[in-house]
């Protein structure tokens, strides 16, 4: 990435927002209300759909499989996520680590931003991507830097697999604590 072209002349960022707060059957749009993607899941499969909202091309599907390994595909090239989105700790934190053709940049859950993405060899304060947790509106919003913005499909279709991943952990650990609230409760 040219720090010189950043310093100079920075590009604002690719802002996409979520009509909802789930990553599934939605709709994302740019600030000025254009259509970017619809994301879809199929009916009666595992597989889920995101579209570019212009025409009907494809351009990922994520399929989460029972029996074999969970895959991505972008633009007509199938990965197994496991391989594609690795689990890594660093330090005391868990992230995931993805490869993309301009390099490899980790996900991690973060304070501030609930996730953002990083390049690991630049200030790990200032995200390459994350979610913007104080954008007005009933959905999710998902800011995508400038220098970021050569990957932008590869950092959607990980963005929708940690956002799942994030509200299922979320959703064990809410009936976790009903049930631990319910047992606590005297008859």
């Amino acid at each position: 990435m040219d720090s010189t072209l950043t310093l100079v002349n920075p590009s604002p960022p690719t802002v996409l927002h979520f009509d909802s707060k789930s990553v599934i059957k939605t709709t994302v749009s740019y600030p000025d209300g254009r259509l970017a993607y619809n994301i879809s899941h199929k009916t009666g499969t595992t597989a889920l759909r995101i579209q570019v909202a212009r025409g009907e091309e494809v351009v990922i599907v994520i399929e989460e499989n029972e029996v074999f390994c969970d895959t991505v595909t972008i633009r007509g090239t199938k990965m197994k996520i496991k391989k594609w989105l690795k689990e890594q700790r660093v330090g005391d934190i868990n992230t995931r680590l993805i490869d993309t053709q301009y390099g490899r940049f980790l996900w991690r859950v973060h304070p501030q931003y609930r996730l953002s993405v990083h390049d690991p060899h630049l200030n790990a304060s200032s995200p390459l991507a994350y979610v913007d947790t104080e954008a007005p509106g009933p959905g999710l919003t998902l800011v995508i830097s400038s220098e970021a913005t050569p990957f932008t499909e590869e950092i959607l279709a990980s963005f929708i697999i940690q956002e799942l991943t994030l509200e299922r952990q979320e959703k064990i650990s809410g009936v976790a604590y009903g049930v631990a609230y319910n047992s606590s409760i005297p008859f």
